[in-house]
């Protein structure tokens, strides 16, 4: 059996049982199988005995051939192998053209890996003598093999690695360290790559691509897919392990997580635990673009959960110099989990999150303890400003004295299309715009930028349209205007534009607040305490149509700007009571805000609905009492000045449920009693909430509340 590689066919009753088997870092053990060799595909019996276990230190003649690539750094021997069928249909590149793509173009495999590596790695075109003692110049040789292109695509790799080995000799000889076989025009696939081995195949034109070469050769390395949340594992288009570019020239490389992987960044990784008491973690970080500009910024963050081993990292996705043509999120900060796998090891990543500047992003239930936040501050000259904190660190005071200025946006057909933000003199955001859903729709917001008692300063307005064509006037007739206090004109724009800046003006504060007196003794170096966080309750009760409600919950930050602390779920269950759990800063304000999209309310026709938030003593700080009944589209409903209402008395301990299931629609319903005979108090339901949230006093948690 002249057999190299297959591809494993198993059931769906044991792919668990192998879904922790990796590539060159596991050995696969099985006690009985079926193996096509004209596919080539093996298949494993549902009854057969499987075993998953570390693979050996020293390797047998056989277990060389599955041997992962660990060389991330250094010189890598590199051969392009130009196939043709046994109809001598060839690729459509010659020879030299495959030379040139691969290795002598300005933007090939060899000069955009070792400026992305910054020279940690050398793609090498082969040169000397094979194993089978043919001399080869120039990297690039002609196979031939016993294959038809066109009669379909299984077995071809494994008949040109025949063909291969029986005219070079042993390809798994350690004097080649990659090897690229570009087939002619007729295969049914684009490229393909085995993970932590030598070989990648591509389908004509593809071989030419440095996109799909970094791509297929980053599988050789060790990396897997960069995936998306909603958009498959190909979805992550901001690194080069997402979909590949279909262009001869494209200067791109990868995201944050294969980043750090590769270690080619290494003095510029950082790696934290959010919730190590700190509370807040400050960071500059650069795009590789800028790796060798800024000594003190980071290339990668890492936040390591230290019970899970989901990590997320971190990176600046700046669109310039090496990293020019990313395909998405250009200069935006990009917040990216691997799902499996050690650090070093290979593990598909999901791009979770990315961000303008101003925006943050809330990584939920962190290391299955609570929420973290990550904030992009600011940009400036390529330095991009983060904040990493833990959920219980407070919202800073507003600043008294600012001017105020108004923006007002007229969306056109596209409105997603448009942001905007406005920064200080070190570049940390000030203000920035709302997401604009609407299309054809007006929107003004107010902001007011601090003043400096020690002079005027001037603040930049920066506006962007993702799409570069401006907001009118074949796409509608939008514009933006900036108002000052005085509702004057100061600024607008509308026809096309990429981006556009405008300085606004602030003068010097007329009345700065006194300074405040000297304590009369030095100040202790203990920390101002900072004011608690206080767990309250938002109750929804949906109607017979519960995806006609949702809700929001907005606080206001230093510039009396509003952001989104929180939002409904979706809700799916008719007359079902979901409750969740957020934490208000104490002697902070907000607002609850809640939609209904058919503008008849929650009841009475409709069902039994309801909505409420309570604080943690049980008191209502919003009530739809005596309002269930009255139609609506949205109702807003202020919650001013957080307070510990109950600090000084004894917390009223309820259960909040009767009967009710752990799972949405699994499961019979029981009483809080039950449910606690059964040990299930600190289990997690299917709305996120624990089982003793809902009965505090039967599992005995009333301190906890």
């Amino acid at each position: 059996m002249d057999v190299q590689f297959v591809d494993i066919v198993e059931s769906s009753a044991i792919a668990s049982s192998i879904a922790n088997a990796t590539s060159g870092e596991t050995t696969l053990t099985v006690s009985e199988a079926i193996v096509d060799t004209d596919s080539p595909r093996m298949f494993i019996p549902e009854d057969a005995r499987i075993a998953v276990g570390i693979a050996p230190t020293v390797a047998t003649r056989t277990e060389v051939r599955q041997r992962r690539l660990t060389k991330t750094t250094g010189v890598l021997n590199t051969l392009v192998i130009r196939v043709s069928d046994k109809n001598n249909v060839q690729p459509d590149a010659s020879i030299s053209r495959l030379r040139n793509d691969v290795f002598e173009d300005a933007v090939s495999l060899k000069t955009q890996t070792e400026a992305c590596s910054y020279g940690k790695v050398e793609i090498k075109p082969f040169k000397g003598n094979t194993p089978s003692n043919q001399y080869i110049g120039n990297g690039v040789i002609d196979v031939q093999i016993d294959y038809t292109i066109g009669s379909g695509d299984e077995g071809m790799d494994q008949a040109a690695l025949k063909a291969a080995n029986e005219q070079l000799g042993d390809l798994d000889d350690p004097m080649f360290d990659l090897i690229m076989f570009c087939f002619p025009p007729g295969g049914n696939f684009l490229a393909f790559a085995y993970p932590n081995s030598k070989y990648s195949f591509y389908n004509n034109e593809w071989c030419g691509f440095v996109a799909a070469q970094m791509h297929e050769v980053g599988h050789n390395l060790g990396l897997a897919h960069s995936g998306q949340l909603g958009e498959g594992d190909y979805g992550d288009e901001t690194g080069l392990m997402g979909s590949s570019a279909n262009k001869d020239d494209h200067r791109m490389c990868y995201n944050p997580q294969k980043n750090y992987q590769l270690g080619w960044y290494k003095d510029k990784a950082k790696i934290i635990n959010p919730l190590d008491g700190v509370g807040r973690h400050e960071f500059v970080m650069n795009g590789v673009s800028d790796y060798e500009r800024n000594n003190d910024a980071l290339i990668v963050l890492r936040l390591k959960q230290m019970s899970m081993k989901q990590d997320y990292y971190i990176g600046f996705n700046r669109a310039t110099g090496i990293n020019r043509d990313t395909s998405e999120d250009s200069n935006m900060l990009t917040i990216v989990r691997k799902e499996s796998g050690l650090a070093d090891q290979y593990g598909q990543s999901t791009k979770v999150a990315s961000l303008m500047p101003g925006k943050r992003h809330v990584i939920e239930n962190f290391n299955g303890e609570r929420d973290i936040q990550i904030v992009f501050l600011g940009l400036k000259d390529g330095d991009a400003t983060i904040l990493i904190l833990d959920n219980t660190v407070p919202i800073p005071e507003p600043t008294k004295n600012c001017k105020r200025f108004t923006i007002e946006l007229n969306t056109d057909a596209y409105p997603s299309d448009n942001a905007w933000y406005i920064t200080n003199a070190d570049g940390l955001v000030a203000s920035l715009s709302p997401e604009y859903k609407g299309a054809n729709q007006r929107y003004r917001k107010d902001v007011c930028l601090p003043m400096d008692p020690d002079g005027p300063k001037d603040y930049e307005f920066t506006i962007f349209d993702e799409y570069g064509d401006g907001m009118c006037c074949s796409q509608g007739k939008g514009s933006y205007k900036i108002f000052d206090s005085s509702n004057n004109v100061i600024a607008s724009g509308a026809e096309d534009f990429e981006t556009v800046v405008h300085i606004l003006g602030v003068p010097k504060d007329p009345n700065p607040a006194a300074p405040t007196k000297p304590p009369a003794q030095a100040p202790t170096s203990q920390p101002t305490p900072t004011p608690p966080c206080l767990s309250h309750f938002i109750e929804v009760k949906p109607d017979n149509y519960p995806g006609d409600t949702s809700w929001k919950l907005v606080g206001y930050d230093a510039f009396n700007d509003e952001y989104q602390l929180a939002e409904s779920p979706v809700y799916t269950s008719a007359n079902s009571l979901v409750i969740m759990e957020v934490c208000l800063i104490e002697g902070s304000s907000y607002e609850f805000r809640i939609a209904d999209s058919y503008g008849d309310g929650l009841c009475c026709g409709s069902g039994e609905g309801y909505y409420k938030v309570v604080d943690k003593c049980g008191n209502a700080v919003v009530d739809s009492k005596n309002l269930e009944s009255q139609g609506f589209d949205d109702k807003t409903y202020a919650i001013d000045k957080v307070e510990n209402t109950c600090a000084s008395l004894k917390p009223t301990c309820k259960n909040r449920k009767g009967k009710f299931r752990l799972k949405a629609t699994r499961g019979r319903k029981m009483t809080c009693k039950a449910h606690e005979k059964r040990g299930k108090c600190d289990k997690k339901m299917h709305d996120g909430m624990f089982v003793w949230q809902y009965c505090p006093s039967t599992c005995g948690r009333c301190d906890d509340l």
